[in-house]
C-alpha cells in the first residue's frame, strides 16, 4: 500500500513540473533566483562554450543537476525537437495544482475568482490571457490537459513569465 502513496506523491509532483526548453529561455529561467529549478537536461552533441557555457555555469552556481541525452531523449523529454536547440529544464510550479489539491486548499467557503479555459490552440493567445489575468487580480485559471496550446517558451514569452 505504501508503494500506491509514493506513486500518488510522485505523480503530483510531476504534474506540478513544467518543462521550458530553448537556449535563451531556459538561460533567463536559471537566473531567476526564485524559480525553483530542478534538472537541467542537456544534449551530447551540444557544443561547449557561448550560451551553453553560459547555462551549465548557471546551473552549477545554483547547484542544478545537469542529466546528458541523446538528441532523441532530450525530444522526448521538451516534446519538442525542432525548437529545444539542445537544452530544456524542469521547473517546479508550486502553483499548478490539480482539481483535488485545490479543492482542498479552498474547502472553508473562501470565495475565488477562476478563469475556465478551453481550446486556446495558439500559444501567444494563452500566454496573453494568462497575462491578462494576473493583471486582474484571478485566483486561479483552469486549463485542461488536452484541448488547449502546451505551456511552454511561446506562452511563456508571450505572459510575460508570470506562469511560474
Amino acid at each position: 500500500m505504501a508503494a500506491a502513496g509514493d506513486y500518488e506523491q510522485r505523480k503530483a509532483r510531476f504534474n506540478r513540473m513544467l518543462t521550458v526548453y530553448g537556449r535563451k529561455p531556459v538561460l533567463e529561467a536559471l537566473r531567476d533566483q526564485s524559480l525553483q529549478c530542478q534538472t537541467l537536461h542537456m544534449a551530447g552533441s551540444n557544443r561547449p562554450g557561448g550560451i551553453i557555457g553560459e547555462i551549465r555555469e548557471a546551473a552549477a552556481a545554483r547547484d542544478i543537476p545537469v542529466r546528458t541525452h541523446e538528441r532523441d531523449a532530450l525530444s522526448r523529454i521538451s516534446k519538442n525537437q525542432r525548437q529545444d536547440q539542445g537544452v530544456a529544464l524542469d521547473i517546479l510550479c508550486p502553483g499548478f495544482r490539480g482539481r483535488e489539491d485545490y479543492l482542498q486548499t479552498v474547502a472553508n467557503g473562501e470565495t475565488q475568482r477562476l478563469l475556465a479555459l478551453d481550446g486556446i490552440s495558439n500559444p501567444q493567445n494563452l500566454g496573453m490571457i494568462i497575462r491578462s489575468a494576473v493583471a486582474g487580480a484571478i485566483d486561479g485559471i483552469v486549463l485542461p490537459r488536452r484541448g488547449n496550446a502546451a505551456l511552454g517558451p511561446l506562452v511563456i514569452k508571450a505572459c510575460g513569465g508570470c506562469i511560474y
